[in-house]
């Protein structure tokens, strides 16, 4: 349908959301959720725009080992040709 565009990037912008907020257990979801989008939609991290990055690179360093793991998960539907440099 002509609406699934529109529906994944509410999907993208309520993940940012929760990959931003305080709460351990929003992070985590957020993890997940771009995971499970990454598997119909491998672009969306790219497509979402650049202000997801920091976010889940922030993940990276976090106390929760679930969290440090699915934000490595999410490192190979980040990187491109043209971002593999930074």
């Amino acid at each position: 349908p002509s609406i699934v565009p529109q529906i994944i990037q509410l999907c993208g912008k309520t993940f940012r959301e929760f990959l931003a907020d305080q709460d351990q257990n929003l992070k985590y979801l957020g993890l997940v959720g771009f995971c499970s989008l990454l598997i119909s939609h491998p672009k969306i991290l790219v497509e979402i725009g650049t202000d997801v990055r920091p976010l889940i690179l922030k993940c990276l360093s976090d106390d929760d080992i679930t969290i440090r793991t699915r934000a490595l998960d999410l490192l190979r539907g980040m990187t491109s040709r043209k971002n593999l440099v930074e």
